[in-house]
């Protein structure tokens, strides 16, 4: 009997298809927020001691990119680092470097690219720097 083109059958064949595909997809996805939630709720708090490793393991990590800046002489340094890292690793270069003060910093240093974008790859920031003056009263 075909009263909008199609028969009983077909009609049924596309629910049924349609339940299954919701039950294949939005109940993994539910399983999977339910056992993240499972997984906050038995979360054992940082001790002081992993609280001490992770300290640790990040100075050796800040120490190992300081290592990467790269020196091109005349007060020109490179910092291979972007995003959020760029920031923090001047802080602690200035940190360490406190007889020099930034002078000008020509933005982004950018790697070209061809085929993926017609502006390149943003690899670093190259940095100017000068011997910090004596204030003058």
């Amino acid at each position: 009997m075909k009263k909008y083109g199609f028969t009983i059958i077909e009609l049924l064949l596309v629910v049924v298809t349609f339940v299954l595909l919701m039950v294949a997809f939005v109940v993994p996805a539910f399983n999977k927020t339910r056992q993240e939630r499972l997984n906050l709720e038995n979360h054992k708090p940082v001790t002081a001691e992993q609280e001490q490793q992770i300290a640790v393991e990040r100075q050796i990590d800040m120490e190992k990119k300081l290592t990467q800046i790269q020196d091109c002489g005349n007060g020109l340094y490179y910092f291979p680092f972007v995003g959020l890292e760029y920031p923090k690793i001047l802080s602690k270069f200035l940190d360490l470097h406190t007889n020099l003060e930034p002078v000008f910093s020509d933005g982004d240093v950018v790697k070209e690219s061809w085929g993926e974008s017609a502006y390149g790859i943003t690899v670093g920031r190259t940095v100017f720097f000068r011997e910090k003056q004596p204030k003058q009263q």
